[in-house]
């Protein structure tokens, strides 16, 4: 289960305050991004560097920079829960399409 945002703030102050130690392990890839974004925003770049273990975790932190999205997820489900979000009752207040190009046009 990934962190809630609570949870993601408590994690940046920790590591901000605190050393991360070096024979920890961390299981869930997407507290291992964070822990690597946390990291590399304190300028503890050899620290970040050694949590990558294969070429999908770089690939992962890469999505993550780019979207902000932990989890990777197709770019067709994000324009589509951006169109979605945008959609209104009331025709003048719809902006379902214009979110959908502005989601093609970010990805």
């Amino acid at each position: 289960m990934a962190l809630d945002a609570t949870q993601v703030d408590d994690l940046k102050i920790l590591l901000a305050h605190f050393d991360y130690p070096a024979g920890l392990a961390v299981a869930m890839k997407e507290t291992l991004i964070l822990v690597i974004d946390t990291l590399v925003h304190l300028d503890k770049i050899k620290q970040a560097g050694h949590l990558f273990k294969s070429p999908n975790d770089v690939l992962r932190y890469l999505w993550y920079k780019h979207t902000g999205y932990l989890q990777l997820v197709e770019p067709k489900n994000i324009r589509k829960r951006k169109k979605q979000n945008s959609v209104n009752r009331h025709r003048q207040l719809d902006d379902s399409l214009g979110a959908e190009k502005d989601a093609l046009k970010d990805l």
